[in-house]
């Protein structure tokens, strides 16, 4: 499982922000729990495409993957939550 993070800065000046990704997985090996914050600043009109997350799974692990953003001055933008059941 690969977990990427696509941005785009559509201003006409850069942008500072920080993301975590958290991911969760339970199977029959056990339970594993991968935890990641970066920095990430753009420029203006650019588009990155980021990999946050490198994960092996099996077809009967479960898994949740959490993403978080905040601006520059702290303020939480953007939470979102997957979960391989919500796949199915």
């Amino acid at each position: 499982l690969k977990v990427y993070l696509i941005c785009y800065n559509p201003t006409s000046e850069a942008i500072s922000f920080k993301v975590s990704l958290k991911i969760v997985k339970k199977g029959i090996s056990g339970v594993s729990n991968m935890l990641q914050s970066k920095k990430i600043v753009l420029s203006p009109k650019e588009k990155i495409k980021l990999m946050l997350g490198l994960l092996k799974i099996n077809p009967e692990d479960f898994y949740t993957i959490e993403v978080k953003i905040w601006d520059k001055e702290g303020n939480l933008i953007l939470e979102k939550t997957i979960s391989s059941e919500n796949l199915v």
